[in-house]
């Protein structure tokens, strides 16, 4: 799940003054990554008058918003609520939208893309972007996978596949996982 967010403060608290604010400086690693797409998905669906502004790190990404030389940015939502856990519950930032056709569990009142292009979307919400948002969701699921080079020895592509298997069985490894990055893994075999 990516989030799209702002900092508060800044006239664009709610959804209704993003949709109608005349720029919002959004800052993103790279033209491209996913992040870069769920705000050019905004900007299309929605009318929102993202400026985005790649080439920058993560950490310089937040170092800007403290600044306020960034308005916002998307992060994946179980990350931002590792890494900004404490700046959420003082209220400084705005959570304007999910990237997920469903709602993210941890976050269960920012609604999702989907929902609002159906809501807000001009020229109204139509199959074809439905399919967009389908292809962009399928970008994010399957881009984290486990892939070989051709000519691997049959054995050993089946070891692999036997270790991955065990380990998505293993509940030792969702404990130690969770408890090394703050995170939750899913799998989609």
């Amino acid at each position: 799940h990516r989030l799209i967010y702002t900092r508060k403060g800044i006239g664009v608290d709610t959804l209704e003054q993003l949709l109608k604010a005349p720029r919002v400086n959004m800052g993103v690693t790279e033209v491209g990554h996913n992040f870069y797409n769920e705000m050019r998905l905004g900007m299309y669906l929605l009318g929102i008058k993202f400026n985005i502004i790649p080439g920058y790190s993560d950490q310089e990404i937040d170092l800007a918003l403290k600044r306020g030389e960034g308005d916002g940015r998307v992060d994946a939502g179980d990350t931002f609520l590792v890494r900004n856990r404490s700046q959420l519950d003082q209220g400084k930032f705005a959570l304007h939208m999910m990237s997920e056709p469903g709602r993210f569990r941890e976050l269960p009142n920012v609604p999702t893309i989907l929902e609002l292009a159906k809501k807000y979307a001009n020229p109204p919400f139509g199959p074809k972007d439905l399919a967009l948002m389908q292809t962009n969701w399928d970008l994010g699921r399957y881009a984290r996978y486990l892939a070989m080079p051709p000519g691997t020895p049959v054995e050993r592509a089946l070891a692999v596949q036997e270790a991955v298997s065990k380990m998505i069985e293993d509940k030792e490894f969702y404990q130690e996982f969770s408890k090394l990055t703050g995170f939750e893994p899913e799998f989609t075999p």
